[in-house]
Protein backbone atom coordinates (compact mmCIF):
# COMPACT_ATOMS: atom_id res chain seq x y z
CA UNK A 1 0.00 0.00 0.00
CA UNK A 2 1.09 3.34 -0.89
CA UNK A 3 1.61 6.37 1.75
CA UNK A 4 1.24 10.00 0.81
CA UNK A 5 2.92 12.95 2.11
CA UNK A 6 0.20 15.60 2.74
CA UNK A 7 -0.28 18.42 -0.14
CA UNK A 8 1.21 21.57 1.77
CA UNK A 9 4.58 19.38 2.73
CA UNK A 10 5.29 18.10 -0.57
CA UNK A 11 5.13 21.73 -2.17
CA UNK A 12 8.08 22.50 0.40
CA UNK A 13 10.01 19.39 -0.08
CA UNK A 14 9.77 19.85 -3.66
CA UNK A 15 10.40 23.88 -3.88
CA UNK A 16 7.65 24.67 -5.65
CA UNK A 17 7.46 28.47 -5.57
CA UNK A 18 4.29 30.64 -5.53
CA UNK A 19 2.98 28.97 -2.77
CA UNK A 20 2.64 30.92 0.59
CA UNK A 21 1.55 29.07 3.65
CA UNK A 22 -2.00 29.90 5.50
CA UNK A 23 -2.26 32.03 8.11
CA UNK A 24 -2.88 29.96 11.02
CA UNK A 25 -0.96 26.98 10.12
CA UNK A 26 2.31 25.97 11.85
CA UNK A 27 4.94 27.81 9.78
CA UNK A 28 3.05 30.83 9.14
CA UNK A 29 4.78 34.01 8.00
CA UNK A 30 4.49 36.83 10.26
CA UNK A 31 3.24 40.10 8.61
CA UNK A 32 5.58 43.14 8.11
CA UNK A 33 5.49 45.97 11.17
CA UNK A 34 4.03 49.20 10.68
CA UNK A 35 3.98 52.56 12.79
CA UNK A 36 7.71 52.91 13.34
CA UNK A 37 8.51 55.26 16.46
CA UNK A 38 10.61 57.98 16.31
CA UNK A 39 9.98 58.67 12.41
CA UNK A 40 11.14 61.83 10.82
CA UNK A 41 12.14 64.03 13.60
CA UNK A 42 14.95 65.37 15.51
CA UNK A 43 15.98 64.45 19.30
CA UNK A 44 18.57 64.86 21.62
CA UNK A 45 17.97 62.76 23.70
CA UNK A 46 21.42 60.16 25.56
CA UNK A 47 19.11 57.31 25.25
CA UNK A 48 15.68 56.21 23.87
CA UNK A 49 13.28 53.71 22.75
CA UNK A 50 12.63 53.04 18.85
CA UNK A 51 9.07 51.63 18.87
CA UNK A 52 6.70 49.73 16.01
CA UNK A 53 2.96 47.77 16.27
CA UNK A 54 3.43 44.32 17.13
CA UNK A 55 2.53 41.96 14.70
CA UNK A 56 -0.02 39.37 15.29
CA UNK A 57 1.07 36.38 17.48
CA UNK A 58 1.55 32.73 15.75
CA UNK A 59 -0.67 29.78 16.85
CA UNK A 60 2.06 27.82 17.52
CA UNK A 61 4.03 30.98 19.66
CA UNK A 62 5.34 34.25 20.30
CA UNK A 63 6.45 36.32 17.59
CA UNK A 64 9.86 38.02 17.55
CA UNK A 65 11.68 40.88 15.69
CA UNK A 66 15.13 41.90 14.41
CA UNK A 67 15.91 45.17 13.74
CA UNK A 68 18.42 47.28 11.87
CA UNK A 69 19.86 50.80 11.40
CA UNK A 70 22.65 52.64 9.85
CA UNK A 71 23.80 55.69 9.04
CA UNK A 72 23.58 55.38 5.40
CA UNK A 73 20.95 55.44 3.08
CA UNK A 74 21.85 52.40 0.67
CA UNK A 75 18.87 50.20 0.09
CA UNK A 76 18.22 47.49 -2.50
CA UNK A 77 14.42 47.07 -2.71
CA UNK A 78 13.66 48.95 0.68
CA UNK A 79 16.31 46.97 2.55
CA UNK A 80 18.81 48.64 4.22
CA UNK A 81 22.19 47.20 2.70
CA UNK A 82 25.46 49.34 3.66
CA UNK A 83 26.98 49.74 7.43
CA UNK A 84 24.28 47.95 9.00
CA UNK A 85 24.08 47.18 12.92
CA UNK A 86 21.57 44.45 13.12
CA UNK A 87 20.23 42.80 16.66
CA UNK A 88 19.34 39.61 18.02
CA UNK A 89 16.41 37.97 18.87
CA UNK A 90 13.63 41.15 20.21
CA UNK A 91 11.17 39.74 22.14
CA UNK A 92 9.16 42.70 22.08
CA UNK A 93 8.41 45.12 19.89
CA UNK A 94 10.78 48.15 20.82
CA UNK A 95 14.68 48.42 21.69
CA UNK A 96 16.43 50.36 23.61
CA UNK A 97 19.38 52.94 22.38
CA UNK A 98 21.45 53.74 25.20
CA UNK A 99 23.27 56.88 23.30
CA UNK A 100 24.10 56.29 19.51
CA UNK A 101 26.40 58.77 17.88
CA UNK A 102 25.23 61.85 16.26
CA UNK A 103 23.66 62.09 12.65
CA UNK A 104 20.48 60.91 10.57
CA UNK A 105 19.60 57.56 11.06
CA UNK A 106 17.72 54.63 8.61
CA UNK A 107 16.59 51.79 10.82
CA UNK A 108 13.80 48.71 9.93
CA UNK A 109 12.55 45.68 11.30
CA UNK A 110 11.23 42.21 10.31
CA UNK A 111 8.72 39.97 12.01
CA UNK A 112 10.02 36.12 12.93
CA UNK A 113 7.58 32.90 13.56
CA UNK A 114 8.61 30.84 16.60
CA UNK A 115 9.39 28.56 13.54
CA UNK A 116 12.57 30.58 12.32
CA UNK A 117 10.38 32.02 9.41
CA UNK A 118 11.68 35.80 8.83
CA UNK A 119 8.72 38.03 7.52
CA UNK A 120 9.51 41.16 4.95
CA UNK A 121 11.13 44.27 6.76
CA UNK A 122 9.33 47.24 7.27
CA UNK A 123 9.86 50.50 5.50
CA UNK A 124 12.78 52.24 6.38
CA UNK A 125 12.06 55.12 8.99
CA UNK A 126 14.24 57.82 9.97
CA UNK A 127 15.69 60.15 12.95
CA UNK A 128 17.90 62.51 13.54
CA UNK A 129 20.08 62.51 16.30
CA UNK A 130 20.80 66.20 17.78
CA UNK A 131 22.37 66.87 20.90
CA UNK A 132 24.46 70.08 19.50
CA UNK A 133 22.96 73.73 20.44
CA UNK A 134 22.31 76.08 17.40
CA UNK A 135 25.37 78.59 17.56
CA UNK A 136 24.49 82.44 19.44
CA UNK A 137 22.47 84.82 16.93
CA UNK A 138 24.35 88.23 16.27
CA UNK A 139 22.60 90.99 16.61
CA UNK A 140 22.58 93.64 13.76
CA UNK A 141 19.93 96.00 14.01
CA UNK A 142 18.86 98.54 15.65
CA UNK A 143 22.36 98.77 16.91
CA UNK A 144 23.36 99.28 20.62
CA UNK A 145 22.73 102.67 21.69
CA UNK A 146 20.58 103.39 18.72
CA UNK A 147 17.70 105.70 18.77
CA UNK A 148 15.03 105.09 16.56
CA UNK A 149 11.20 105.89 16.00
CA UNK A 150 8.29 103.43 16.81
CA UNK A 151 7.71 100.89 14.50
CA UNK A 152 11.06 99.83 13.99
CA UNK A 153 12.35 96.20 13.02
CA UNK A 154 15.18 94.07 15.28
CA UNK A 155 16.90 91.94 12.90
CA UNK A 156 20.18 89.50 13.65
CA UNK A 157 22.12 86.98 12.15
CA UNK A 158 20.80 83.56 11.41
CA UNK A 159 21.75 80.79 13.61
CA UNK A 160 23.17 77.90 12.34
CA UNK A 161 22.22 74.14 13.27
CA UNK A 162 21.71 70.68 11.84
CA UNK A 163 18.06 71.21 11.77
CA UNK A 164 15.97 74.09 10.82
CA UNK A 165 15.78 76.37 13.85
CA UNK A 166 13.23 79.03 15.39
CA UNK A 167 14.22 82.30 17.81
CA UNK A 168 12.44 83.53 20.69
CA UNK A 169 12.80 87.50 20.82
CA UNK A 170 12.50 89.43 24.49
CA UNK A 171 12.25 93.14 25.15
CA UNK A 172 12.19 94.74 28.77
CA UNK A 173 12.45 98.37 30.03
CA UNK A 174 15.36 96.80 32.31
CA UNK A 175 18.45 95.02 31.98
CA UNK A 176 17.66 92.65 34.62
CA UNK A 177 18.72 88.77 34.10
CA UNK A 178 16.86 85.31 35.21
CA UNK A 179 20.00 83.63 37.06
CA UNK A 180 18.38 80.35 36.13
CA UNK A 181 18.32 80.70 32.10
CA UNK A 182 19.78 84.09 31.44
CA UNK A 183 16.17 85.36 29.97
CA UNK A 184 15.04 88.98 30.73
CA UNK A 185 13.68 88.80 34.45
CA UNK A 186 10.57 91.48 33.58
CA UNK A 187 9.84 90.76 29.53
CA UNK A 188 7.68 93.22 28.47
CA UNK A 189 7.20 91.15 25.61
CA UNK A 190 8.57 87.36 25.20
CA UNK A 191 7.76 86.13 21.37
CA UNK A 192 8.45 82.64 20.70
CA UNK A 193 8.75 80.26 17.29
CA UNK A 194 10.13 82.83 15.10
CA UNK A 195 10.91 80.99 12.02
CA UNK A 196 12.91 84.89 10.25
CA UNK A 197 15.69 86.47 12.24
CA UNK A 198 13.51 89.27 12.16
CA UNK A 199 11.03 91.34 14.71
CA UNK A 200 9.02 93.72 12.07
CA UNK A 201 7.31 96.45 12.64
CA UNK A 202 6.75 96.12 16.73
CA UNK A 203 5.35 99.40 18.43
CA UNK A 204 7.08 100.77 21.62
CA UNK A 205 5.92 103.86 23.57
CA UNK A 206 8.99 106.37 23.53
CA UNK A 207 11.89 105.50 26.31
CA UNK A 208 14.70 102.98 26.69
CA UNK A 209 14.44 99.42 26.09
CA UNK A 210 16.96 96.68 26.04
CA UNK A 211 16.58 93.30 23.63
CA UNK A 212 17.98 89.63 23.02
CA UNK A 213 17.70 87.14 21.16
CA UNK A 214 17.99 83.20 21.25
CA UNK A 215 17.65 80.16 18.74
CA UNK A 216 16.44 76.61 19.25
CA UNK A 217 16.64 73.80 17.35
CA UNK A 218 13.96 71.00 16.49
CA UNK A 219 15.66 68.65 18.78
CA UNK A 220 15.00 71.10 21.39
CA UNK A 221 18.56 72.24 21.80
CA UNK A 222 18.68 75.63 23.22
CA UNK A 223 21.16 78.17 22.01
CA UNK A 224 23.20 81.12 24.53
CA UNK A 225 21.14 84.47 24.37
CA UNK A 226 22.51 86.84 22.37
CA UNK A 227 24.83 89.80 23.45
CA UNK A 228 22.08 92.56 25.35
CA UNK A 229 21.58 95.79 23.30
CA UNK A 230 19.67 98.74 24.41
CA UNK A 231 17.64 100.97 22.34
CA UNK A 232 15.75 104.36 22.68
CA UNK A 233 12.76 104.80 20.80
CA UNK A 234 11.42 108.58 19.90
CA UNK A 235 9.20 110.28 18.01
CA UNK A 236 10.86 112.59 16.24
CA UNK A 237 9.10 115.87 16.36
CA UNK A 238 9.80 118.24 13.10
CA UNK A 239 8.78 121.82 14.12
CA UNK A 240 6.88 123.79 11.59
CA UNK A 241 8.29 126.55 9.86
CA UNK A 242 7.02 130.09 10.43
CA UNK A 243 7.53 133.73 8.15
CA UNK A 244 8.38 136.55 10.24
CA UNK A 245 7.76 140.28 8.26
CA UNK A 246 11.09 142.09 7.41
CA UNK A 247 11.61 144.56 9.45
CA UNK A 248 12.14 148.01 8.44
CA UNK A 249 16.24 149.21 8.38
CA UNK A 250 17.50 151.00 10.95
CA UNK A 251 20.57 153.42 10.08
CA UNK A 252 23.53 153.12 12.47
CA UNK A 253 26.48 155.01 11.00
CA UNK A 254 26.48 159.02 10.62
CA UNK A 255 28.45 160.83 7.69
CA UNK A 256 30.56 163.25 8.59
CA UNK A 257 28.42 165.85 5.49
CA UNK A 258 24.99 165.03 7.20
CA UNK A 259 26.48 167.01 10.09
CA UNK A 260 26.46 170.49 10.66
CA UNK A 261 28.95 171.57 13.30
CA UNK A 262 27.94 175.92 14.01
CA UNK A 263 30.71 177.88 14.38
CA UNK A 264 31.96 179.34 17.82
CA UNK A 265 34.13 181.51 18.64
CA UNK A 266 36.78 181.97 21.45
CA UNK A 267 38.63 184.97 22.73
CA UNK A 268 41.27 185.12 21.01
CA UNK A 269 40.46 182.86 18.02
CA UNK A 270 40.16 184.00 14.05
CA UNK A 271 36.77 184.91 12.71
CA UNK A 272 35.83 182.10 11.26
CA UNK A 273 34.47 182.77 7.22
CA UNK A 274 30.60 182.98 8.10
CA UNK A 275 32.18 186.08 10.51
CA UNK A 276 33.49 187.81 7.75
CA UNK A 277 30.81 187.53 5.16
CA UNK A 278 28.27 188.94 7.01
CA UNK A 279 30.63 191.76 7.91
CA UNK A 280 30.68 192.37 3.80
CA UNK A 281 27.31 192.34 3.82
CA UNK A 282 26.71 194.90 5.87
CA UNK A 283 29.84 197.10 4.12
CA UNK A 284 27.78 196.96 1.29
CA UNK A 285 24.34 198.01 2.51
CA UNK A 286 26.21 201.01 3.99
CA UNK A 287 27.50 202.34 0.60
Amino acid sequence: MKRYLPLMTLIFITGVVGVRRVSGEAGVIPGVPTDGYPNGIFISAESFDFNWSAVAASPSGTTTYQFQSSLSPDETGGVLTANLWQSGTLLTNSIHSPGAPEGKWYWQVRARSPDGEYGNWSRIWTVTIDRMAPTVPVLMTPVNLATVQPGGNFGWQKANDLSPVTYTWEIARNNLISLADGALAEPLVSKTGLTDPVMKNFQLADGGYYWHVRAVDLAGNTSAWSQLFRVTVAHQVVPTPTLTPAAAPIQTSVTAASVTTPAVQTAGERPTRVSEQRKNNRQRRLR
